[in-house]
């Protein structure tokens, strides 16, 4: 008796460790791969969005609004955006001649006392606005590069859905962050492979969670904590 229940400690020992591997590290600890050496410090973030057709296509392409086509962080926006458009589901395609879905994207940024960090999505089937996201962040005055992956990560639960203003704690949902950041191929690895991995983690109840968001035309409780969580074993 006293030899399994040491067994089962060592277990739950293991499964704290990973669990604490994916998911509770803070933001700024998480690895950015799109844009290496820029750390994120979004943490609270005002989020609204539109969503005209419920219908709309999944297969996107990322384009840059005119306002930031010559931004030299245009390449990291576009980056960060296409993994998040893909975590949630959708599938980026080979152009933009191939895409069913136009996404376009703008960011800007205000400084006077503190600095107003802005991102936007706006999506497109033929011409035809689907839905549109806007994000953003007040802080201390500093580089904006710092805010932009925060601001798409806490945009991503929105899209496709009718919200009137709302506040995110990111700090709250790094998977987010992760997966903008492209940091989540190792977040999934742990979990694709766990057979493969040590014998006590491989028995573990390894869970992965997303958002559930309403159809497009339906109203939300504005703090994402209202969401109905999936968990995926």
């Amino acid at each position: 008796m006293k030899k399994t229940v040491k067994w089962m400690g060592s277990i739950a020992v293991v499964c704290m460790s990973v669990l604490g591997l994916t998911g509770c590290s803070s933001l700024s600890s998480i690895p950015n791969n799109v844009a290496p050496g820029v750390a994120n410090k979004t943490g609270v973030v005002q989020v609204s969005s539109s969503c005209l057709n419920a219908e709309y296509p999944k297969t996107f392409y990322v384009v840059a609004d005119k306002a930031v086509k010559n931004s030299p962080y245009l390449e990291e926006v576009k980056a960060y955006t296409v993994n998040g458009l893909k975590y949630i589901g959708m599938t980026e395609a080979a152009g933009e001649s191939a895409a069913k879905l136009i996404v376009t994207i703008n960011f800007s940024s205000t400084q006077a006392n503190r600095m107003v960090v802005r991102y936007s999505m706006s999506a497109a089937e033929k011409g035809k606005i689907c839905w549109t996201v806007n994000a953003n962040c007040s802080t201390r005055p500093g580089d904006i590069r710092n805010y932009l992956p925060g601001l798409v990560a806490a945009a991503m639960p929105s899209v496709g859905v009718d919200r009137a203003v709302s506040v995110t704690n990111l700090r709250k949902y790094p998977q987010y962050v992760k997966a903008v950041m492209g940091s989540l191929e190792e977040y999934y690895f742990a979990f694709k492979h766990r057979s493969s991995l040590a014998l006590p983690v491989c028995f573990l109840p390894c869970v992965l969670v997303r958002y559930s968001v309403s159809p497009c035309g339906t109203k939300q409780k504005s703090n994402p904590e209202y969401q109905r969580l999936h968990v995926y074993v």
